[in-house]
């Protein structure tokens, strides 16, 4: 059930980004790396669990939402090593 990763990620709270003290802009991304898979879960038993159509459409348009932001950042990472490959070759 969705209250399992729920209350895991009550037990921590996410920081806001600080932009000028290094420290605990890197302790935030820490924190919300932690977070991120049971978030990802929690939504996923939402879309697959839940009775509330309005919960399903929201957990849905948040995990499509994670799911682009990652295929963009891989597709990235892809075109710079196929860069470096390229110039390497050369």
């Amino acid at each position: 059930m969705y209250w399992i990763h729920y209350r895991r990620i009550l037990a921590h709270k996410l920081k806001s980004l600080c932009e000028t003290r290094w420290v605990l802009r890197h302790e935030a991304i820490m924190i919300f790396k932690e977070l991120l898979q049971p978030i990802i879960s929690a939504l996923e038993q939402i879309e697959n669990d839940s009775k509330n159509k309005e919960s399903i459409k929201r957990a849905h348009i948040l995990l499509k939402i994670y799911l682009i932001n990652t295929f963009e950042s891989v597709s990235e990472v892809s075109k710079k090593l196929q860069n470096i490959r390229e110039n390497s070759n050369v």
